[in-house]
């Protein structure tokens, strides 16, 4: 039965994820985003605070700040087991956790933007003082800003496609998404049951054809 071997392709014997369904590679390519905070924390630390002490500088030393909440907010998650997307369906998932997450992923990857807009207007300074080596330990400080607000972008943006694609209507016989179309007075319209209207109508023109047609090769036989 086609069903059931479908299955039993996503779902092992024990209940859990295959390693080669879709949905198992997005848990772990979540997980594997939500661990670069914890990594990227430590040297991003020394760095900065090394780039703060000696120029004096807030800039671009203050980025410690959404790296560290994005670095605890990663470790809720990995401790807590849970992803927070909607989109896979588990149990585990719920609309507001996943709206809440949703939210700090937008205002760390913000934070994250603005200070590195700051700190690439601030650091050339050192230039004209002659303190080049400062450039150098800023700009390498600020590569683990970049990757932490590229993670966050990536979630923020993933949140609102399966957003959009939860509203988009469910055939209910292949299940696939369609899309929403508009009718003239402004309302939404199902593709799917503009099509079933002209399919039925169409259906039964051919009922009649075909009635009609037999009908006169019974007549001529006789």
């Amino acid at each position: 039965m086609p069903a059931l071997h479908a299955s039993t392709d996503t779902i092992g014997a024990a209940g859990t994820l295959n390693p080669s369904s879709p949905a198992s590679s997005a848990k772990q390519t979540q997980r594997l985003l939500r661990r670069l905070p914890l990594f990227a924390f430590p040297p991003a630390f020394a760095l900065l605070l090394a780039h703060g002490i000696v120029s004096r500088r807030v800039f671009p030393a203050l980025g410690l700040a959404p790296l560290g909440y994005s670095a605890l907010l990663s470790a809720v998650l990995l401790w807590c087991g849970l992803t927070y997307s909607p989109a896979l369906g588990s149990p585990t998932s719920s609309v507001g956790a996943a709206l809440v997450v949703f939210i700090l992923d937008a205002v760390l990857a913000g934070m994250n933007l603005a200070f590195l807009i700051v700190s690439w207007v601030d650091m050339p300074n050192d230039w004209r003082w002659g303190r080049k080596d400062l450039i150098v330990l800023g700009t390498y400080g600020t590569v683990f800003m970049i990757l932490d607000c590229a993670i966050h972008v990536y979630f923020v943006v993933r949140y609102g496609l399966q957003v959009i694609y939860a509203q988009m209507p469910k055939c209910p016989h292949c299940h696939s998404r369609l899309k929403i179309a508009h009718n003239e007075f402004g309302e939404h319209a199902s593709v799917y049951a503009s099509l079933a209207e002209y399919d039925e109508e169409d259906d039964c023109y051919k009922d009649v054809a075909s009635a009609r047609e037999s009908t006169e090769s019974t007549e001529l036989r006789k």
